[in-house]
């Protein structure tokens, strides 16, 4: 969201080997894919905050007979921080890794990204 946006599979893992849901199914009372999104979304709303669940779309597909999750997330049009007990950080993706930003980078990097568009 702090970024440009983009793709995140659950259910494929690094090397684009489908392995599905089923075992993350198992771990909840509803073990299917209702279950898996509403705990998708209670995690998401507690540590991005309910205010930007417009930003994420989840979706499920077979592939192989198997069930993955699609995460489509837009950017955001305002930093977006995570939520960790009563601190927050602000995090960016960097190529094929995500990380956590220094408060002076994170200052740099907004008004860059951010406020350089306001009047």
């Amino acid at each position: 969201m702090n970024t440009e946006g983009g793709i995140i599979l659950i259910g494929v893992d690094d090397n684009r080997n489908i392995i599905g849901l089923e075992n993350d199914y198992s771990t909840f009372k509803k073990k299917d894919k209702d279950g898996f999104s509403q705990k998708l979304v209670q995690i998401l709303s507690k540590y991005l905050g309910n205010e930007y669940g417009e930003f994420w779309n989840i979706k499920f597909k077979k592939i192989n007979d198997k069930e993955i999750c699609v995460i489509e997330v837009k950017k955001s049009p305002e930093p977006v921080y995570t939520k960790k007990k009563v601190e927050e950080e602000f995090f960016i993706r960097k190529g094929t890794s995500t990380r956590p930003l220094t408060i002076r980078e994170a200052h740099k990097y907004i008004n860059h990204h951010w406020l350089k568009y306001r009047i």
